[in-house]
């Protein structure tokens, strides 16, 4: 995973304690289902705020939730 300023040293799972690590990837995962869920919103700043969540939970779930 990258973390800001830290670009160019990726941060591997081993690094992180095992419980955050799950908590972390489900509230990912729970804000790319709510993201998904907003997406066909007549509101275009819902829409807008469904893809930024999507946008934030993207690296982590490409990182962790294999």
């Amino acid at each position: 995973m990258l973390e800001r300023g830290r670009e160019y040293e990726a941060s591997q799972a081993e690094q992180f304690e095992p419980l955050m690590l799950a908590w972390t990837v489900r509230l990912a995962r729970l804000a790319d289902d709510i993201s998904e869920t907003l997406r066909d919103c007549p509101d275009a700043s819902v829409r807008r705020s469904a893809a930024v969540l999507a946008a934030r939970a993207h690296p982590i779930l490409a990182a962790f939730d294999g």
